[in-house]
């Protein structure tokens, strides 16, 4: 794994174009949006909370894509820059025509069901559908940062353990 700071040529090169590259560490402005996020998501946990007041709430899941060639956001996520680029985006069929959309760095939450415990996860270089209530992410792009995606279903494995069907870091 990289550290902070430290760029691989290899991941800058032509071949994976969706990374620009450059110093982007984590600014004081992204500390500060992270940990606000992480203070809402633990003020729901509180006693105040009002369940009947926001029992509206659309549940976002953000899911793999193995179809798709880069991450996006949804509704949900929380934008922590705009890149200032627009891109088009082609529907799975010539029927429709292509979109504009946003690249966007963003934030989003993702609690553990086992544990309860949050994490804040940042995707950059994100096109951003404010239409999608979800988040795509592809495998490739998790892979490529050295995360293992192991999607293989539990049911196709012939002694599955915790490992199968499992992003781990």
């Amino acid at each position: 794994m990289m550290q902070p700071g430290k760029h691989n040529s290899k991941l800058n090169s032509v071949e994976h174009s969706w990374d620009p590259g450059g110093n982007r560490l984590p600014n004081h402005y992204l500390r500060s949006v992270t940990g606000a996020m992480f203070c809402y998501g633990m003020q729901k946990d509180s006693p105040e909370y009002d369940d009947d007041e926001n029992e509206n709430e659309e549940e976002s899941r953000t899911e793999l894509d193995t179809h798709a060639n880069m991450p996006v956001v949804g509704r949900h996520a929380l934008i922590i820059d705009d890149l200032d680029e627009e891109v088009s985006v082609s529907p799975f069929t010539p029927d429709y025509p292509a979109m504009k959309a946003k690249m966007v760095d963003a934030a989003v939450k993702y609690e553990c069901p086992y544990t309860g415990v949050s994490y804040i996860l940042i995707i950059r270089n994100a096109i951003h559908v404010p239409s999608m209530s979800n988040n795509l992410i592809p495998p490739f792009i998790m892979r490529e940062c050295g995360i293992t995606v192991n999607d293989v279903p539990k049911i196709h494995v012939r002694l599955p353990d915790e490992s199968h069907h499992a992003i781990t870091f």
